[in-house]
């Protein structure tokens, strides 16, 4: 599933990463990341979704990530504000 992610990393470093991933799961309407804060985690959705959300007042979904999809990643990895 997250094959095309880890394309051309060596074995090494997709088994640490592998070895230093944790499961964790979310009740609905949780919230797992606020705006402006900062990202140390790279989220691996296996099932349900999580919807990134508008600031104002409705919280209506801007984008929605299912099975397949993780987030934070380019900010982890690169170090980098979201």
């Amino acid at each position: 599933m997250y094959q095309p992610v880890f394309e051309g990393c060596s074995r090494a470093f997709v088994n640490s990463m592998i070895v230093s991933m944790k499961y964790k799961s979310f009740e609905h309407g949780t919230v797992v990341q606020s705006a402006n804060s900062y990202c140390h985690q790279v989220y691996f959705i296996i099932n349900g979704a999580i919807a990134v959300t508008e600031e104002t007042c409705f919280k209506d979904p801007v984008m929605i990530y299912g099975p397949g999809a993780f987030f934070n990643f380019y900010q982890v990895i690169m170090n980098a504000d979201l």
